[in-house]
């Protein structure tokens, strides 16, 4: 079996976490079997740990059995890499948003999170094992973006908090940065339906093209993206906004980033 990332697990999963007490161990362990992510892994934790980045929730929560928080930790050291090597100077404090940067006496505050592929069709991460076992799968492309928009949601909040509790400043910007990595198994499908990112999608209302015709003609005179500022609830209950960034309770939500790292 393989996790969704794509990484080669362990057959007998019971070995692991049970006889590793850090993450180097622990990489070592899980990856055994695969040099090159071991490796990069490896490299990875070492650059993060020496950082002082890493809250104390943070090798635990890593080396758990938990696959959630295992990618989520995996994310955070990902994101804080990248904003290094940008040139950004990247800090964490034990109470408050996991980053902050500053550049240029501009403070940045980042929430970083890894949405679980709650309500997505199991046959959208089926894999072939040969030609005869391939078939034709629409993408769940409104249970993707529920994902997405969830995520939003849930950590607005978390920054309502901390901008009540005053961590975050009247000055400082917010953000949040979407890693998509369990939500498929292609990074291709970081698109919508409408043919743009599900970023945009979740936070303004841009639906799939169309076209118009004419009724009396039966020609086409015209067409463009829908306007759809809500979809369906995948679990049946209020249909969910897709307007975030027009709405004046996001006013602090400065920025949205989507990626598929992992």
């Amino acid at each position: 079996p393989q996790d969704p990332t794509g990484w080669e697990w362990i057959e007998d999963d019971a070995q692991v976490g049970l006889n590793v007490t850090n993450v180097p161990s622990y990489i070592q362990d899980r990856w055994r079997n695969n040099e090159e992510v071991r490796i990069r892994l490896l490299e990875l934790w070492e650059w993060f740990e020496n950082t002082g980045l890493a809250d104390p929730h943070f090798a635990s929560e890593f080396i758990s059995k938990d696959l959630g928080k295992f990618d989520q930790r995996l994310w955070e050291m990902i994101l804080a890499r990248h904003l290094t090597d940008q040139g950004f100077e990247v800090a964490s404090h034990a109470e408050g948003p996991d980053f902050r940067i500053e550049r240029d006496g501009k403070v940045v505050w980042i929430e970083a999170i890894t949405p679980a592929p709650r309500n997505i069709p199991e046959d959208w991460f089926y894999v072939a094992e040969s030609a005869e076992d391939m078939k034709a799968i629409s993408m769940p492309h409104e249970e993707i973006l529920s994902r997405w928009t969830s995520a939003l949601s849930s950590k607005k909040r978390k920054f309502d908090d901390y901008i009540a509790g005053g961590i975050v400043g009247d000055e400082d910007s917010c953000a949040i940065a979407v890693n998509a990595v369990l939500l498929s198994r292609f990074s291709i499908d970081l698109d919508g339906i409408s043919g743009s990112p599900f970023a945009l999608e979740a936070t303004y209302p841009v639906g799939p093209y169309e076209i118009v015709f004419s009724r009396s003609s039966n020609e086409p005179v015209g067409g463009g993206h829908a306007y759809r500022d809500e979809i369906d609830n995948p679990t049946g209950g209020a249909r969910i906004p897709t307007t975030s960034f027009l709405q004046t309770d996001y006013s602090r939500i400065s920025g949205l980033l989507g990626a598929f790292a992992g």
